[in-house]
Order: C-alpha cells, then sequence, then structure tokens
C-alpha cells in the first residue's frame, strides 16, 4: 500500500479535478476504482492487516447511513482524537510508502 498528498503529481494521474480539490473526504484507489468516506476507510484498513479483516462487516450498514456516521466522525474528529500543532515528519522506512 503506498499513498499519495490529493495535491501530488499521482494524484494527477487517477483522480479528476473535482476529487482533487475536494480535501473534505478520503479517497482509496483500487483495482481501477477510486474508493470515497466509509467505503475507502472499510478497504483501505482491511487491505492494511489482516487484524483488520473484521471491519468488512460494516458493510451490513447502508452506505448512506456509513457516510453520515462517516461525515459525523469527520466534522468532530479534533474534538475526538485532538490536533497536533506541528505535522509529524516521516520516518525512513516511512517515506517508502509515500509517492510523491
Amino acid at each position: 500500500m503506498h499513498y499519495s498528498a490529493l495535491q501530488g503529481k499521482k494524484a494527477l494521474e487517477f483522480l479528476p479535478e473535482s476529487q482533487r480539490l475536494d480535501l473534505k473526504s478520503i479517497l482509496y484507489y483500487k483495482n481501477g476504482k477510486v474508493l470515497e468516506k466509509s467505503t475507502a476507510v472499510i478497504e483501505s484498513l482491511s487491505d492494511a492487516s489482516i487484524w483488520f479483516l473484521w471491519i468488512k462487516i460494516f458493510y451490513a450498514i447502508p452506505l448512506s447511513m456509513r457516510n453520515f456516521i462517516y461525515d459525523l466522525v469527520a466534522k468532530n474528529r479534533y474534538k475526538l482524537f485532538g490536533k497536533n500543532d506541528l505535522c509529524r515528519i516521516p520516518t525512513a522506512e516511512e517515506r517508502k510508502y509515500l509517492l510523491d
């Protein structure tokens, strides 16, 4: 699994401008498709580790409800998880997964 900024060179190859400019959601590119919001979270986590395969159980929840919950968490993420004043610099090990 590799990561790219939405404003990066790799994103230019795969994403239309409308998706590159909308920075309010997570996008996950898999098997030639761009997945968004709750579907992107479910697929990226389940692909990241065998320990997260259980997360696919959330597909039992209708997409509109999953995305409503996603939007609610996204809107309140700083209250829920806190906010850092500075961005962490990736380690050398982590940098090998960055595309741009």
